[in-house]
């Protein structure tokens, strides 16, 4: 079970600092003897609504963070994680980032100082649209005013 607050476990030579240095430091951090019993603690208080501080436990030497990840000592040393990937270490960004950069690599020419070549295309294919529609309207505005002619010749000649 509980064992003691984390900030009352360290030793220090002024005990005024544990009052200041130690709690600012560790806050609410718990120690339980072991992770069964840590996660029983951790559950019942999500059961309740409420959130748990970081919880450190001896028998595995595991903290469960107040986000419910734990953390533990590999056999090596090195510190592991278990519990929710951070989104950068997902296969699907890793995916992304992949696509982005060969995109970029087959479209963007290293020359052009602007979007790359193909943002530079799609651009220029923009404004050429822009201009051939205002010239098809400019057109169609200059057919419409010769069939007025014609339709004013018609109605002067008779039928």
């Amino acid at each position: 079970g509980f064992i003691c607050y984390a900030a009352n476990a360290v030793q220090l030579r002024d005990p005024e600092l544990r009052s200041t240095l130690a709690w600012s430091t560790f806050q609410q951090s718990m120690i339980f003897n072991n992770l069964e019993s840590a996660m029983q603690y951790r559950r019942s208080c999500l059961g309740r609504g409420h959130g748990t501080p970081n919880i450190v436990t001896l028998d595995q030497l595991t903290m469960l963070t107040s986000m419910g990840v734990a953390k533990y000592l590999s056999p090596n040393g090195a510190p592991a994680s278990l519990g929710q990937m951070p989104i950068t270490s997902t296969a699907q960004y890793k995916k992304l980032v992949q696509f982005h950069q060969s995109f970029n690599n087959f479209y963007v020419k290293k020359d052009d100082p602007g979007y790359g070549g193909l943002w530079a295309e799609v651009s220029d294919l923009w404004q050429r649209m822009r201009k051939a529609k205002q010239e098809r309207e400019a057109f169609m505005e200059e057919i419409k005013y010769f069939q007025e002619q014609m339709d004013e010749i018609e109605k002067e000649e008779g039928p």
